[in-house]
């Protein structure tokens, strides 16, 4: 995931999602930390 600041003013940051197609070599608690900053559908 990728944040980048949102210049508009109605939110802070803007994410972009990349998929990768090899394993990712992330820990449990990176993939947990990625996940609490992702909205949920509908919160965004």
């Amino acid at each position: 995931m990728i944040l980048t600041p949102n210049h508009s003013g109605s939110r802070p940051w803007d994410t972009t999602l990349v998929r990768g197609l090899r394993p990712s070599h992330l820990t449990s608690e990176q993939v947990i930390g990625f996940e609490e900053l992702r909205p949920q559908s509908g919160n965004a």
